[in-house]
């Protein structure tokens, strides 16, 4: 991500959620759905690409009680909005702030998703990092 794509996700902040909203009208929609995908997988352990201030990842969460989630952002002010949403579930969670073009994953997923993020990268870096995200997956996974 560049400098000025991060600098604008640390000033959006705790307004996020009501930009979201107004540039993507049918977010809660597009989240729901895919929260929706995931809990028919049911995954235990998810790779949560480009968190943001965790509304996805709460509704995630909230479908798969037993889920723990690794969350990567490279935005420490969406990182702490996302820890305040998500209350006592922020214990399920292990926070990553790192760019994702750093990103090299240690851990095995048993699913992943990305949701409004991956345009922010340069196409040359997609390859990249969708490439760490393919082999921090475990075989078969979603």
């Amino acid at each position: 991500m560049d400098r000025r794509a991060r600098r604008y996700y640390d000033e959006l902040g705790e307004d996020y959620p009501t930009s979201i909203r107004q540039l993507v009208p049918a977010y809660d929609d597009l989240t729901g759905m895919i929260a929706g995908l995931l809990a028919r997988a049911a995954p235990g352990t998810i790779l949560d690409v480009g968190c943001g201030e965790g509304t996805l990842t709460s509704r995630i969460l909230e479908s798969l009680p037993g889920a723990r989630i690794t969350a990567v952002d490279a935005s420490a002010s969406m990182l702490d909005t996302a820890r305040q949403r998500l209350g006592e579930m922020a214990e399920r969670v292990h926070f990553v702030q790192t760019d994702l073009e750093e990103w090299h994953g240690e851990s095995r997923f048993e699913a992943a998703y990305s949701n409004l993020v991956l345009h922010n990268l340069a196409p040359e870096r997609k390859t990249v990092v969708l490439g760490r995200i393919r082999d921090s997956l475990l075989p078969g996974s979603p």
